[in-house]
């Protein structure tokens, strides 16, 4: 089973951690030392079901429009979100301090804008938001935009 990569994050002076997404969409938490760039045994790998994580409804998310849907996972180290914005929803305009966040689109379309430009999205595309910089998701088709969205705490 092949995964694609989404979010590279720091957790510590040395321990690294990132998120993969595997074709049955789920997702995977591998942690490697910064000394040895070597993965962890298995035992180390944490699986997040997120089909067992409540969804909850979040109106006007940021100052967006509609709601915001999501199952989250969340630790010190990380907010991990399996995203839904129906037609017309949006995440309102916000910038990231002390954070970051990447967004991979799993099905739908939309844009965000970033840093006042209008960016489009559609299915298996990322967007990158640096700490810093200020960006809005916007679901502009006319099905549910569904995506992974992971910000690492810092």
């Amino acid at each position: 089973m092949v995964g694609v990569v989404i979010c590279y994050v720091l957790s510590g002076p040395e321990n690294r951690h990132f998120v993969t997404i595997s074709n049955n969409g789920w997702l995977k938490l591998y942690t490697f030392t910064v000394t040895l760039r070597t993965f962890i045994n298995q035992n180390d790998i944490m699986k997040i079901d997120f089909d067992n994580i409540e969804e909850k409804a979040m109106p006007a998310f940021k100052g967006g429009m509609k709601e915001f849907n999501v199952r989250m996972f969340a630790d010190d180290c990380n907010k991990i979100m399996k995203g839904r914005l129906v037609p017309g929803a949006s995440i309102g305009l916000h910038t990231h301090q002390g954070s970051s966040e990447v967004i991979f689109i799993r099905s739908g379309c939309g844009y965000v804008l970033y840093d006042g430009e209008e960016i489009r999205l559609k299915e298996s595309d990322v967007h990158y938001c640096p700490e810093g910089h200020e960006h809005s998701l916007v679901n502009a088709g006319d099905c549910d935009l569904l995506f992974w969205a992971v910000v690492p705490n810092r």
